[in-house]
C-alpha cells in the first residue's frame, strides 16, 4: 500500500516545525495517520493530515519506511508477513537495497520461522536472502526482528543474542549474503530492557532502556553502545556529543547536529508503549543522567521521520 502525497502545500503547522522530527501516528480502520510535532510547547502535540507535499510513505503498517517522493518509487507489498525493515542507503540513491525481516509459522515442523526478504525500488519481486552457511547450528543464526542499514552493510540481530552483518549489493539480482556472524552482544546491566540498533555517521549504536514492572513497565534507566567495527565489539558510551536519538517501537531516527536544528543535543527520546495508561514520551538527557517523561494518547503505531 502507498500512501501518496498530495499537490498541496505543506501544512502551515509543520513548516514551523523546520527540520525537526515529526510523528507519524496510525490508526484504527480508514482514518489518515496524522502528523504529529512532539515537539510543541507544554508537552501536548499538534495533529495535521498526511497530505505533505515532497513525501510519500510507502508500507501497510508503521513499521515501512517513509521516503521523499523524488527519486523513489512504489512498492509492491511483500506476499509475507513482514516485521521490521531497514534501508543500505539513502532512499534517494540508485543503490538503495530494502531489506525485511520476515516470518513463517507455516513450515512443516510448525514452528516460527525468520528469514531475510529484499529488493530495490521498482523492482517487481522480492529475493530471499540465501544462506550457504549449512554445517553450523541454525538456531545459533536464526534472524530476529531487529535490522538497521548502513552504507550498504546491513546489521541483523539473532535470537541467540549475536549480530551478523549483510551485504547488500547494487542489483538485488546479484544476491546478498551474509558476511560476518557471531558479534557478541554488548553487556547489560539489567535482565527486563528494550533494546534497539541506531546508524548515525556511518556509526552504529546499540541503545537498552531497561525496565520495571510488569503489567505497566517504567523506564528506569538506559545505556548506549558503539560498534568498533575494526574488531567488531561493542564499546559503551557516556555521550553522543552533538546528536539527538529518537526512538519508537517501529523504528528511530538520528539528527546529527541537533544543535543546528534547534533540539537540545544528547538527548535520547523514546516513545514506549508498554504502559496502560498510553504512550509515554521519555527524554533522557545523557549529560546529567536525568530523565522527564509525557503521556500521548494511544494509536495503533508510530514512526519517526525527518522534515
Amino acid at each position: 500500500m502507498a500512501l501518496e502525497a498530495s499537490d498541496s502545500h505543506m501544512p502551515p503547522e509543520l513548516d514551523e516545525i523546520g527540520s525537526k522530527p515529526i510523528l507519524i501516528r496510525f490508526n484504527d480502520g480508514d482514518d489518515q495517520p496524522a502528523i504529529m510535532d512532539p515537539f510543541a510547547g507544554g508537552g501536548l502535540l499538534r495533529e495535521a493530515t498526511l497530505g505533505l507535499d515532497r513525501w510519500r510513505c510507502y508500507g501497510a503498517s508503521s513499521a515501512w519506511p517513509a521516503c521523499r517522493e523524488n527519486g523513489c518509487s512504489c512498492l509492491t507489498a511483500a506476499p509475507m508477513n513482514a516485521s521490521w525493515c531497514a534501508l543500505s542507503s539513502p532512499a534517494t540513491l540508485p543503490d538503495c537495497i530494502i531489506m525485511f525481516t520476515a516470518e513463517d509459522s507455516e513450515n512443516d515442523g510448525g514452528d516460527e520461522e525468520r528469514y531475510l526478504v529484499y529488493c530495490q525500488p521498482g523492482d517487481e519481486e522480492w529475493w530471499e536472502l540465501a544462506d550457504d552457511e549449512t554445517d553450523d547450528d541454525d538456531a545459533h543464526h536464526a534472524i530476529s526482528y531487529q535490522i538497521m542499514g548502513s552504507q550498504g552493510t546491513m546489521y541483523v540481530r539473532t535470537d541467540m543474542d549475536t549480530f551478523v552483518t549483510v551485504s547488500a549489493p547494487l542489483s538485488s539480482s546479484v544476491g546478498a549474503s551474509i558476511e560476518r556472524r557471531g558479534i557478541p552482544h554488548p553487556s547489560t546491566i539489567r535482565w527486563a530492557h528494550k533494546s534497539h540498533l541506531v546508524e548515525s555517521d556511518s556509526h552504529v549504536f546499540f541503545l537498552q532502556f531497561y525496565t520495571h514492572g510488569f503489567y505497566n513497565l517504567e523506564v528506569i534507566d538506559m545505556d548506549i553502545h558503539w560498534l568498533d567495527t575494526s574488531g567488531y565489539v561493542w564499546e559503551k558510551v557516556e555521550s553522543i556529543g552533538d546528536r539527538a536519538i529518537f526512538a519508537s517501537t517501529s523504528n528511530c531516527v538520528v539528527l546529527a547536529s541537533a544543535s543546528r536544528a534547534g533540539i537540545q543535543p544528547g538527548c535520547v527520546d523514546l516513545l514506549h508503549e508498554d504502559c496502560r495508561d498510553g504512550i509515554r514520551l521519555y527524554t533522557i538527557r545523557l549529560d546529567d543522567g536525568t530523565m522527564s517523561c509525557s503521556l500521548l494518547p494511544r494509536s495503533v503505531g508510530n514512526m519517526y521521520i525527518l522534515p
